[in-house]
């Protein structure tokens, strides 16, 4: 959830080794991501997404879902024969998101 106090803490790019950065008025820094195994990576990719919050009705955590993938878990619930209105609860309308990841 977004604070009431935005701010903009920098701007992404690629840097010329090709890792993603953040730069704001006084530093520059590369983005590290945690893989599996919880070790460090440079962060070398950008992904533009659409994204939604479900619950499961059945549990109280919450998963943000890519709503084309979460449009093949309802296929695949339906099939199975349930209704995915009652199986989940959609916490939110679909918003853009960007995935900052370690290829």
């Amino acid at each position: 959830m977004l604070s009431q106090n935005k701010s903009i803490i920098g701007f992404l790019y690629f840097d010329e080794a090709g890792y993603v950065c953040i730069t704001n008025d006084g530093s520059h820094h590369r983005i590290l991501v945690e893989d599996e195994d919880r070790l460090l990576k440079k962060a070398n990719c950008l992904t533009t997404s659409i994204a939604r919050d479900i619950r499961w009705k059945n549990t109280d955590d919450v998963e943000t879902w890519d709503v084309g993938i979460l449009s093949d878990l309802e296929h695949d619930l339906q099939s199975d024969g349930q209704d995915p209105q009652e199986e989940l609860s959609y916490e939110n309308e679909p918003y853009s998101t960007i995935i900052i990841s370690a290829s």
